[in-house]
């Protein structure tokens, strides 16, 4: 498949706010973009990139559920989340300082706005996947259930510290 078949590219430029000069359709269409988002795709489900076909393909057909509308709409969500972040990493060096055409200018801080636009579109990716998942489960008529990772837990100690 191709990136065009899970989102746009105006959707992901739009994310990160970037101009088709500064973030040019053959970019995008680079194989590490796609791979990337199947990649994934398949850490929630191995099975989720059919039934997201499936629901695309009865939508095309005005034929939809309400659970296939909901899952084509989660992950293409999650695609310009995770391809936007993707691209996002390379702002610092893709991203013009100063744009100028002679009277008018434009100038972008180099440091700041794009760590904030990182962290907005991890937070933003966190939640898409969390959609994503909800909506692929709902599709299969499964419940989620999320694994927390766990930071801290309970260790006894191998010697009592007070005797010894």
């Amino acid at each position: 498949m191709a990136l065009i078949a899970f989102t746009t590219f105006a959707d992901i430029r739009s994310v990160i706010g970037l101009t088709t000069e500064e973030l040019p359709d053959t970019d995008l269409q680079l194989e590490t973009y796609l791979f990337g988002l199947e990649a994934a795709l398949d850490a929630i489900s191995p099975n989720l990139v059919v039934a997201y076909v499936s629901a695309a393909s009865a939508i095309s057909a005005s034929t939809e559920t309400t659970t296939q509308k909901t899952l084509y709409r989660a992950t293409r969500l999650f695609a310009v989340a995770q391809v936007g972040l993707a691209v996002a990493y390379s702002l610092p060096m893709r991203a013009q300082k100063a744009i100028t055409d002679g009277k008018a200018g434009l100038s972008r801080f180099t440091d700041s706005p794009f760590r904030d636009t990182l962290e907005n579109l991890q937070g933003l990716l966190a939640s898409a996947q969390t959609n994503l998942a909800t909506a692929y489960a709902a599709s299969v008529g499964g419940i989620v259930t999320a694994t927390l990772p766990s930071f801290m837990s309970v260790v006894s100690p191998a010697v009592d510290p007070v005797t010894g």
